[in-house]
């Protein structure tokens, strides 16, 4: 098999530096296309 090269936007990019790209990716997959609020 061969692996996707997945590129992140901006914003996801600089969310994934704080929480790790796997956990970006769940985010993106169960909220993508949402506007979530995210508390500090």
């Amino acid at each position: 098999m061969i692996p996707h090269k997945v590129t992140l936007s901006g914003e996801l990019a600089a969310i994934a530096e704080i929480i790790g790209f796997g956990a970006v990716l769940r985010l993106a997959h169960d909220f993508g296309g949402h506007e979530v609020k995210i508390p500090k």
